[in-house]
This record gives structure tokens, C-alpha cells and sequence, in this order.
């Protein structure tokens, strides 16, 4: 999380000094770096949400197994 947000102030960053640019040429250079950083953010968001969504069925079958016992299927009672 620190990641992303170092990368979303890197973007703000770089829109601030675009809205400060006199020169057409750095103003374009600072918002293809916001672009950029703005960019990273969202893969870096995205990864962590499909990270998450990955450890996610492995942490409810770790839940699951300490409730449910196997059941007796056994035929010999039968």
C-alpha cells in the first residue's frame, strides 16, 4: 500500500507542476508522467485486489476444515 500511494503522489506531483509549466513541451512531458505513475497505481491496485482474491478460497478451506470433520462413510454399521 505504501507503493501505491508513493505512486499517486508522484502523479499529483507531476499534474501540479504540468498546471505550473509556461513551456508546451514540459507541460506535455508532466502529464505523460502523471499518465505514467497514474498508470502504475492502478496495475499495482489491481494486482493486489487479484492477489487478494487468489489467498481468498485458500483462507475459507483453512476455516472450513476445523469446523466440518470427515464424514463416516463406512459401511460396516450399515
Amino acid at each position: 500500500m505504501v507503493q501505491l500511494q508513493f505512486y499517486r503522489e508522484q502523479a499529483a506531483r507531476q499534474r501540479a507542476a504540468a498546471d505550473a509549466a509556461t513551456l508546451q513541451n514540459v507541460r506535455e512531458r508532466c502529464l505523460r508522467a502523471a499518465d505514467t505513475w497514474a498508470s502504475l497505481a492502478a496495475k499495482g491496485e489491481q494486482a493486489n485486489l487479484q492477489r487478494i482474491a487468489v489467498q481468498k478460497p485458500e483462507k475459507t478451506i483453512e476455516m472450513l476444515k476445523g469446523r466440518f470433520a470427515p464424514a463416516d462413510i463406512s459401511r460396516d454399521g450399515v
